[in-house]
């Protein structure tokens, strides 16, 4: 099952890629996050763009509107089982930030080069716009 992808990975780089090649960091430079594969079958991605500001309240279900919908605009997570076909792996999310993944695929293609991972989605809406997002990470540990 995909062993070369197994394991612990830490985000280095994030963006987006339009149908004219121009890259993007929507969510700027300093994007972090873990990515899991576990030997077993199971996936879990959170990724957060950095300088998130902290509710007033100190608990999470009491934040506003406003502090709730920031949170939500600035984080991503999601996680299921995953099975590995050549150079793809689908996701299949169980669970997710975004309700609309809920039961669904996330399909990406992955290449590994020694203690990194370059993962490719397939075209996506990302912002309003039809784009390709590229993640690049790390081996953890």
């Amino acid at each position: 099952m995909g062993n070369e992808i197994v394991g612990t990975w830490r985000l280095t780089d994030y963006f987006t890629v339009d149908p004219s090649g121009v890259a993007r960091k929507f969510w700027g430079p300093d994007v972090v996050g873990y990515l899991m594969y576990s030997v077993d079958g199971y996936m879990c991605l959170t990724l957060m763009k950095p300088g998130r500001g902290n509710f007033a309240a100190q608990d999470p279900l009491m934040g506003t509107k406003e502090e709730k919908a920031h949170a939500a605009e600035t984080y991503i997570s999601y996680g299921g089982r995953y099975t590995v076909d050549g150079d793809k792996v689908t996701h299949h999310v169980e669970f997710s930030l975004f309700p609309n993944w809920v039961g669904m695929d996330q399909v990406r293609y992955f290449a590994v080069d020694g203690d990194e991972l370059r993962l490719r989605s397939t075209p996506t809406k990302v912002g309003g716009d039809d784009v390709v997002v590229q993640v690049l990470w790390t081996r953890a540990g």
